[in-house]
C-alpha cells in the first residue's frame, strides 16, 4: 500500500469582493510519498454552501479556477485515486481552502511557494469505538493491521494518533487518551517502534468531525458540531454522528525518521 502525498500551491492572482478575474485560484500537484513521482487522481470540492465539484487530473497536476473556487467561500478539498477509492491510498488527502475576507490588496497570498500539508488532515480509515469504550472491535483490528503493514512499507514515516471522544461520552479527555494509547499498544505489538507513534487527543466540542465522504444522508463536508448533531432526528442518525466524532484519526507528521542504533 503506497502513501500518496498532496502538495498544494496557492496561485491567486487578483480577486476580491468586486473583482474575481478568470484565473487560477488553487494550483496543486500530487506525488507518491516515497518516490515523489507525480500520479493521476481526482479532486472533489465541497463548499460551505453545499456546492460540489469533481475533476480528474493527469500527470499529478491540477488547477482550480474561479468557476469552481468562489469569493468569500470555504471549501473542503479531497484528493483521491478514482481507481482505488476503497483502499484510500492518500493518507494526506483532505485539506481546506478559503477565500473569505481576501481583498485584492492582500494578494498574492502565496507566490510560487509550495505549501505541503503533511499534518493536513489526511487520514487513514478511521478507527471507530463503541460509546464510552476504548476496546478495539474486529473492524478496528483489521484497519490497524493494514496500517501497521503500511508503516512497515514506509519506515521513515512518523504518525500522530489522535484519540477522540464525542458529545455525551463520559470523561472525554481520559477516554480520548485511552483510545490513542490502545492503538499505539496494538501497533507496537505489530512491530512499529514507539518513536514513530505520537499520541494526542481531541474532543468533538473543540474539534467537531468534518465529513470527508458521503454517508447517507450526511453530506461530505458537513461539520458534525453539537448543533448539527442535536438537529438530527432518530437514534440511528445521532449514533452515526457520534461514531465519527469519537473515531480515532491519524496524520503523517514527518517522513524523515531514522532508527536509533
Amino acid at each position: 500500500m503506497k502513501l500518496l502525498f498532496p502538495f498544494v500551491v496557492l496561485a491567486v492572482s487578483a480577486f476580491g469582493q468586486e473583482r474575481f478575474e478568470a484565473d487560477t485560484v488553487v494550483k496543486g500537484y500530487v506525488c507518491d510519498f516515497k518516490t515523489k513521482k507525480l500520479v493521476n487522481g481526482e479532486i472533489t470540492g465541497v463548499g460551505v454552501d453545499g456546492t460540489t465539484f469533481e475533476i480528474l487530473f493527469e500527470d499529478g497536476v491540477f488547477w482550480l479556477a474561479n468557476n469552481l473556487i468562489m469569493p468569500d467561500m470555504s471549501y473542503v478539498l479531497t484528493i483521491s485515486d478514482p481507481k482505488e477509492k476503497s483502499k484510500r491510498r492518500f493518507l494526506n488527502r483532505t485539506f481546506k481552502v478559503s477565500t473569505v475576507g481576501i481583498k485584492e490588496d492582500d494578494l498574492p497570498l502565496i507566490n510560487d511557494k509550495e505549501v505541503d500539508y503533511p499534518t493536513g488532515c489526511g487520514r487513514t480509515p478511521n478507527v471507530f469505538f463503541a460509546k464510552n469504550s476504548s476496546q478495539l472491535d474486529i473492524l478496528a483490528i483489521e484497519t490497524l493491521t493494514e496500517l501497521a503493514s503500511t508503516l512497515k512499507e514506509n519506515p521513515t514515516v512518523v504518525m500522530e494518533i489522535i484519540g477522540r471522544a464525542g458529545f455525551y461520552e463520559d470523561g472525554v479527555a481520559q477516554l480520548s487518551l485511552r483510545r490513542s494509547e490502545i492503538i499505539v499498544d496494538f501497533l507496537m505489538g505489530k512491530g512499529i517502534v514507539a518513536d514513530r507513534l505520537i499520541t494526542s487527543i481531541q474532543s468533538a466540542d473543540s474539534a467537531p468531525y468534518i465529513m470527508d465522504l458521503y454517508v447517507p444522508p450526511i453530506q461530505r463536508g458537513t461539520v458534525l458540531d453539537k448543533n448539527y448533531v442535536d438537529s438530527l432526528v432518530g437514534f440511528e442518525l445521532k449514533e452515526l454522528a457520534r461514531k465519527y466524532n469519537s473515531a480515532a484519526q491519524f496524520k503523517v507528521i514527518r517522513n524523515d525518521y531514522v532508527p536509533k542504533k
